[in-house]
């Protein structure tokens, strides 16, 4: 199985320059967000655990670089990745292009589903 068949593609996103403190809040709503720089390009995913490393000023201030998947990898490649990273949420990239997010509780979700 291929990480393109298990990427969340409907995310929201957060600019780069946004204080901490902003998003440790939406971080109630939803498990990441895709940070984005002025030109809407993507820069990284911030969690809550980001936030709890770094609570004070802004995105730009935290470590938001995760490892880069490709949408042809395996799963089991995948899986490997967010343990040795201890990332639960992975940029995926097509080409060179962003495309979405490899999260562990979509993955868990699909393959769950897939067990039948």
């Amino acid at each position: 199985m291929l990480v393109a068949s298990f990427i969340d593609t409907q995310f929201k996103q957060v600019c780069i320059f946004e204080e901490i403190s902003e998003v440790s809040e939406w971080l109630k709503e939803v498990s990441y967000l895709v940070v984005v720089n002025d030109h809407n390009n993507v820069e990284g995913i911030i969690t809550l655990r980001d936030v709890h490393l770094h609570p004070y000023g802004e995105i730009a201030d935290c470590n938001i670089q995760k490892p880069i998947l490709n949408s042809s990898q395996t799963i089991a490649t995948a899986i490997d990745i967010m343990i040795h990273s201890n990332c639960d949420y992975l940029p995926v990239t097509d080409a060179g292009l962003f495309k979405g997010v490899l999260s562990i509780r979509t993955l868990a979700r699909k393959m769950i589903d897939l067990q039948g």
